[in-house]
């Protein structure tokens, strides 16, 4: 199935992060059909009726509870496929947020430091490992993988040298099923509170534009 033609369905995680508006307004034409996942359920409505009012379908798929054995995002991925029929793109919206990493945590040693990084490769990780799995032969998933430059601070760094490490065997082992997976490096932005859902900073346009690219290659 193609994940550039109208008729697709396309699961987006971390829809309460500020790219969401921006992918969904590019992403959006009559026939696509949109499963929105927001862990803290902000912005989703708007999104909603943002796609809705171009045509494309569009569901939240925020209320499912994970179980102890699945990850965030994998109850999510299983209902758009029962209510949407199946999954042709799973991409990534939310980036990395530098401002919620003080440097008195960057230091491996630290528990806090250990889990300050897994909440910022979560949603890569879930996609990855509980998303794709279950994408459409033909289909793609988006992945934003943080950076690891000087100006990220040393978490940054040893989180994205951590993820680009799994990224070739996960590569791999969506080959045989037809899948394929991108990662899209993204510098860590310093959002500061940001809270505006129905507009994406102009700052991370280009973001923007960098997923919409991995997607339409």
């Amino acid at each position: 199935m193609s994940t550039t033609g109208t008729d697709r369905v396309v699961f987006m995680a971390g829809c309460d992060g500020p790219l969401a508006h921006a992918l969904v307004s590019a992403l959006v034409a009559p026939g696509v059909r949109f499963a929105l996942h927001a862990e803290y359920r902000k912005g989703i409505d708007g999104l909603i009726e943002l796609a809705r009012g171009r045509g494309a379908t569009a569901i939240s798929v925020s209320d499912e509870v994970p179980s102890a054995d699945h990850s965030l995002l994998r109850p999510a991925a299983e209902r758009c496929i029962r209510e949407l029929g199946r999954i042709d793109l799973a991409v990534q919206v939310d980036v990395p947020d530098a401002s919620v990493f003080p440097r008195s945590i960057c230091n491996p040693q630290s528990p806090a430091w250990w889990t300050q990084a897994f909440e910022e490769l979560r949603t890569s990780a879930d996609l990855i490992a509980g998303v794709a799995p279950l994408v459409a032969r033909g289909g793609k998933v988006v992945v934003l993988a943080p950076s690891g430059s000087a100006q990220a601070g040393p978490l940054f760094a040893a989180a994205a040298a951590a993820f680009a490490s799994l990224v070739p065997s996960a590569k791999a082992e969506l080959e045989p099923a037809g899948v394929t997976l991108v990662a899209v490096p993204v510098e860590p932005v310093h959002l500061g509170g940001w809270q505006c859902f129905d507009e994406t900073p102009s700052d991370l346009l280009a973001v923007a534009g960098q997923i919409v690219a991995a997607v339409r290659a």
